[in-house]
């Protein structure tokens, strides 16, 4: 069973805004070194067991990133990209419970850290709509979140997307006008695989 869905999400939200001014630059370097092993294993072979192994490097990174400076939001943000990821990857079982708990610490911390962040809100509030409420899932929280990031930064693409993606799946009128709001942007920004996610979301709603 896959939770997450985070590969495509956190694909479109590790493109890195403005640099947070009390990160010091050991931080920010391994952090951002950590966030493109996040991506670059998405580019992989399809062999699960090798980008789980190979996304290790990137947890090791964002811890490095953590033990330079605990208070950077984006240093806890990719040790989570990583953990997610390997989550994703695994499917839900008990013998990931403990890396989950892991994830959600990191993500929790990094919005504690920066509650404005757009990336942060998006990957937090999708995390909360995907989990199961027994394991920390909240899905109307995560809209929130969501909402939040759109209202922040308007041409934030994911969060144009996951957030017509909630109003879909709760049924809600506005998800098809959002839905042709996200495509737009997609399209404004070049963001290929934002694009196919949006088509592929309005010809279910059209169904």
């Amino acid at each position: 069973m896959r939770l997450l869905l985070m590969s495509a999400l956190l694909a479109g939200t590790v493109g890195w805004l403005a640099p947070i001014a009390r990160a010091n630059d050991a931080s920010t370097a391994r952090a951002k070194d950590a966030l493109k092993v996040c991506n670059e294993v998405d580019r992989m072979p399809a062999d699960k067991q090798k980008k789980i192994d190979f996304l290790d490097k990137g947890v090791e990174m964002g811890e490095a990133a953590i033990a330079a400076d605990d208070e950077d939001p984006r240093a806890h943000f990719a040790l989570f990209c990583n953990l997610a990821k390997q989550c994703d990857m695994a499917g839900l079982s008990w013998r990931i419970l403990g890396r989950l708990r892991r994830m959600q610490a990191e993500i929790d911390r990094a919005y504690e850290l920066a509650p404005r962040d757009p990336d942060i809100l998006v990957s937090r509030g999708e995390l909360l709509r995907r989990l199961p409420g027994p394991l920390g899932g909240d899905k109307e929280k995560g809209e929130r979140l969501l909402f939040l990031a759109v209202e922040i930064k308007p041409d934030h693409v994911a969060a144009r997307l996951y957030l017509a993606r909630a109003l879909a799946d709760d049924g809600a009128p506005e998800a098809r006008a959002k839905a042709y709001e996200a495509l737009a942007l997609a399209k404004k920004a070049g963001a290929v695989r934002e694009q196919a996610e949006a088509q592929e979301l309005l010809a279910s709603l059209n169904d």
